[in-house]
């Protein structure tokens, strides 16, 4: 997302100005597709929509979601329109989405009347940017962007053409793309035979057919092609646009097939009409190796169908309108002039004779495309809507129902059958200690049962740290398992230590809750018992957190600690891997969290640079575009080798956020509060499947993202993982 800072005042209701579905147009679809991720990844927001329609006579049937209709040549119902928006002003930000021809009056000038009358700041998303306007259009535009807070562009060339135009437009304009529809990147070959083009080269376009395709010369461009790739098939998927059908019915689809039959192309080109389900359609996709946007429109800025394409990892050969040339690289297909059947034979038949190029262009496509992600698009415009960052006006509540259900006198259990404790496996040094954390972090709590939670904890870690050696696995009734002999349980000791000294600062007012807590830390080791990494990471933390309450005592111990994992910083870097070990596990982000801390309490710029050296090798390794994958548990990722995307867990966007605060707090930089903002994310349904991990009924987490969905239950380490981010991303909301 590109912008100013916004400053839209926050909103508990959004109000779409759109045509919307079961009324058949491109953007009554994005509208509908664009509701339903904002409720997906904020559902406890108000999402109405004041519809389109082109007459009174029109009759469609609109979903629940619809509460006001608008009929586009009818300026009444526009200043009506308003006048039933104004009614819940206060909490109400209104989504215009604009194209001319949707809006009755000339160049679609019925529309201000309605901007004119709202009380309630307006988000204007332009879908059609001209850069050559009439001066109708222009002065209808110029108003509209005057009437609107904030303007909303499809592409970098779109914004462009608006800031050159249109005088005070720069200032309001952010960039966010057109959605696209999560889906695995899978080989075509693996998904052909379920669309029965088994062995086929796979050509497409879809869409509501016009003449402004530019299907015919693709046609024209085939025979040529069909002479060295005999096994290709064209497949034209979509119905003609209903528009179409009212002035000239089908003649238009018509023409194209006597021309494939004149070109005796009947066996390699089908037209599938109709309304095509959207899984089937990107089932299509899937199996497609090249997409064909062939569009005669140069100022076209935006092709839904095209986005849709890339999403889904299709090479392409596109026409040079507007968004193409933005979007399409040779990294992901050719470019060719408009109306040149001979130039769009020549880039396929270039994409088809190598599979190997031709596979990795469409990886690249796939790949590109990973922050136009639908749920991504959605938290851009809630990012427009509540001001540019992570206010809490747009997040969860914070609910501790499942984190009391899962506690007992031992602590809490670690792990649960769906939402309930499952009491087969007992309790955990690091769960316990991660709640204590938790329990330290909330302001929510009243003190009596701030304290009776924190002595359950406490307890747990005491039973643990009362063993020789110390235990991290507990079975319900209190005793140590055999697991604790055939595990390495160091970590366990760091998050202990860690929790035990930030559970003490904040709580040093309580000398009697304090005293008893120094007594536990000294049943710890004071450096951590191994070389490990994260172990010496999560002792850093914690003397890092008594140092910055002022305990100056501690920092040659700090500093001893801050050395040894600096140290080994130093060692993997030479080998051109910035990180800590050869291999990126789980938590990563408390490693590079650890010495920003430290070089918080003590200025050091050695610190201060391996923490954010490593934290930028972390996000360049972690984010694909804005959408946040963590390393998956499901073989991580090995210096040299494939890194694992599923088995994401929930622990690991709360450690990265954690160290994406620190930086905050160092730099002051605000670039890593917007990541930790995307970070955050990812728990509400902004991840590559658009699956909501956060359960908003127990306010428990799930167990993690993988292949083929969620992994059901809900945690110790997942559900309190999510509560703590949850508290550090408010903070960062006041910041």
């Amino acid at each position: 997302m590109r912008g100013a800072e916004p400053t839209a005042a926050v909103a508990r209701r959004l109000v779409f100005i759109s045509t919307y579905p079961p009324r058949q147009c491109g953007i009554a679809t994005f509208t509908q597709d664009l509701l339903n991720s904002i409720k997906l990844v904020a559902p406890d927001l108000s999402l109405e929509v004041f519809a389109l329609n082109k007459t009174k006579l029109d009759s469609h049937t609109y979903p629940a979601e619809v509460t006001g209709v608008i009929y586009q040549d009818d300026p009444a119902s526009y200043i009506a329109a308003a006048k039933q928006i104004n009614k819940d002003h206060s909490r109400t930000t209104v989504i215009v989405q604009h194209e001319y021809g949707i809006h009755g009056g000339p160049s679609g000038r019925n529309l201000l009347e309605l901007l004119k009358n709202l009380k309630c700041p307006v988000i204007t998303t332009l879908h059609t940017v001209v850069e050559d306007p009439d001066q109708t259009k222009k002065t209808v535009t110029q108003q509209l962007i005057n009437l609107s807070e904030r303007l909303v562009t499809l592409t970098e060339s779109s914004a462009d053409i608006v800031r050159k135009l249109y005088v005070d437009s720069d200032l309001k304009l952010t960039v966010i793309p057109h959605g696209i529809h999560p889906l695995m990147y899978m080989p075509t070959s693996s998904v052909k035979q379920s669309v029965g083009l088994e062995g086929h080269k796979v050509l497409l376009t879809f869409g509501l057919l016009n003449r402004n395709k530019g299907i015919e010369y693709v046609i024209q461009g085939l025979p040529e092609v069909i002479k060295e790739y005999p096994r290709v098939m064209y497949l034209v998927v979509g119905a003609t646009h209903p528009d179409v059908l009212s002035y000239e019915g089908q003649s238009y689809r018509n023409e194209l097939a006597k021309m494939v039959i004149e070109l005796g192309l009947t066996k390699h080109v089908r037209f599938i009409d109709g309304y095509i389900p959207l899984k089937t359609l990107l089932t299509y996709l899937q199996a497609t190796d090249i997409y064909m946007a062939t569009s005669l429109d140069p100022q076209q800025a935006v092709s839904g169908t095209l986005s849709y394409a890339l999403g889904a990892g299709c090479a392409i050969v596109a026409t040079e309108f507007s968004q193409a040339r933005e979007v399409v690289s040779n990294n992901q297909g050719r470019v060719v002039p408009f109306r040149e059947p001979g130039a769009i034979t020549k880039a396929v038949k270039s994409l088809l004779k190598d599979p190997a190029q031709l596979a990795m262009l469409r990886a690249n496509a796939y790949s590109s495309t990973r922050s136009m992600l639908w749920s991504n698009v959605a938290d851009n415009y809630l990012g427009v809507a509540f001001g540019g960052q992570a206010n809490t006006a747009g997040l969860p509540p914070i609910k501790l129902g499942h984190i009391l259900n899962m506690t007992t006198d031992l602590g809490i259990y670690q792990f649960a059958k769906h939402a309930e404790p499952d009491l087969s496996h007992g309790f955990t040094l690091d769960d316990n200690s991660r709640a204590l954390q938790l329990v330290a972090e909330l302001k929510m709590l009243d003190k009596k049962t701030k304290k009776e939670l924190a002595e359950k904890y406490l307890r747990g870690i005491r039973v643990c740290l009362s063993y020789e050696p110390i235990v991290n696995y507990l079975s319900d009734s209190g005793n140590p398992t055999q697991q604790n002999k055939k595990e390495n349980i160091d970590d366990s000791y760091g998050r202990a230590f860690y929790a035990l000294q930030e559970f003490a600062v904040i709580n040093a007012k309580d000398e009697k809750l304090s005293q008893g807590v120094e007594r536990l830390i000294k049943m710890l080791p004071p450096l951590p018992p191994s070389g490990s990494p994260r172990t010496t990471a999560f002792y850093l933390m914690g003397y890092a957190a008594k140092a910055a309450a002022g305990d100056k005592s501690i920092l040659p111990m700090l500093t001893l600690v801050a050395d040894e994992l600096a140290n080994k910083y130093y060692k993997k870097i030479k080998s051109g891997w910035g990180w800590f070990e050869p291999v990126l596990t789980y938590a990563n982000g408390t490693l590079s969290a650890a010495l920003i801390e430290a070089a918080i309490v003590t200025g050091s710029k050695k610190y201060a640079k391996i923490g954010l050296e490593s934290l930028d090798f972390l996000v360049k390794e972690c984010f694909m575009g804005e959408i946040y994958v963590p390393i998956g548990s499901d073989g991580w990722y090995e210096f040299g080798k494939k890194r694992a995307i599923f088995g994401q867990q929930p622990e690991d966007p709360f450690a990265i956020i954690q160290a994406l605060q620190a930086a905050y707090k160092l730099t002051a930089d605000k670039r890593y509060r917007a990541l930790a903002r995307k970070a955050f994310s990812w728990y509400l349904g902004n991840n590559l499947l658009g699956i909501r991990l956060y359960n908003d009924e127990t306010g428990g987490c799930y167990d993690g993202l993988f292949q083929d969905g969620l992994n059901p239950n809900q945690g110790a380490e997942s559900s309190v993982a999510y509560l703590r981010a949850r508290i550090m991303i408010g903070q960062f909301a006041k910041g």
